[in-house]
């Protein structure tokens, strides 16, 4: 969560997290971010989040237990809460506050630990499911908060972006290369007859065998010989840069 409040010139302002009111849409953002994974296999629970402003779950509402920021701060500055009473608690409680939030107290970070492979194809549409309820938050707040901005960071989110990306990107760059690759190729060897030669036996043979891969990893054709070279790979399928990488290194090859 990162905070910037309009100032009267309309420049950005930074606001100081460290009330009970930013406590507060925290804990609404985690609450959302339950409802919309509600119903899924990887869905969330309170006890997967490690914030500042809230601990476990409400045992009367069933949602996020949300703290007092008073509360925390006294555990967390108070001479005797220190030095007397709960001076171990208030130890652990201000390397959580140094840790999560910003020197500036501009941004606070909210941590979540689902029960998944960070880089599966369930962490992939976790990642799609939160990153839309955060937009629906923002836009919610957008009018009492216009300051209020929730971000998400994750090793599979920052996967699903490269991949996504470089998916995009892959056929208008291997069309471009091709293009001139064959040109430069018919000029200088003064035949147009050869880049429709290599169409037909390079590009055209990839497409065969990608799809013989997939019908045999992720189809499981030859499942019945019992061979693990050969066994079916479940939900994995094709390593997403093998394509990538093959049309590339055969055109490059050819």
């Amino acid at each position: 969560l990162t905070t910037k409040d309009a100032g009267t010139d309309g420049t950005a302002l930074s606001w100081d997290v460290s009330n009970q009111e930013t406590f507060n849409l925290n804990c609404q953002m985690a609450d959302s971010l339950i409802s919309a994974t509600k119903g899924t296999k990887f869905e969330l629970n309170p006890t997967q989040f490690l914030s500042p402003a809230m601990h476990g779950e409400d045992g009367n509402t069933g949602k996020v237990k949300c703290l007092k920021y008073w509360e925390l701060n006294l555990v967390r500055t108070n001479y005797l809460s220190q030095h007397l009473f709960l001076a171990h608690t208030s130890e652990h409680v201000q390397q959580m506050w140094d840790q999560l939030v910003s020197p500036n107290r501009h941004a606070m970070l909210t941590m979540v630990f689902p029960k998944m492979d960070p880089f599966s194809p369930a962490a992939f549409e976790t990642t799609r499911i939160i990153r839309a309820a955060l937009a629906s938050e923002m836009q919610k707040l957008s009018v009492s908060h216009p300051g209020i901005t929730f971000k998400m960071f994750s090793p599979g989110g920052v996967m699903l972006d490269l991949i996504n990306v470089t998916s995009g990107q892959l056929p208008i760059c291997f069309l471009l290369a091709a293009a001139v690759s064959l040109t430069l190729i018919a000029f200088w060897f003064g035949s147009a007859f050869i880049p429709a030669k290599l169409l037909f036996t390079v590009i055209v043979p990839l497409t065969w065998t990608i799809g013989a891969a997939l019908y045999v990893y992720e189809d499981g054709v030859l499942e019945f010989l019992h061979f693990p070279g050969l066994s079916r790979t479940g939900d994995s399928g094709l390593d997403w840069t093998v394509p990538m990488f093959t049309l590339t290194f055969m055109m490059g090859l050819a």
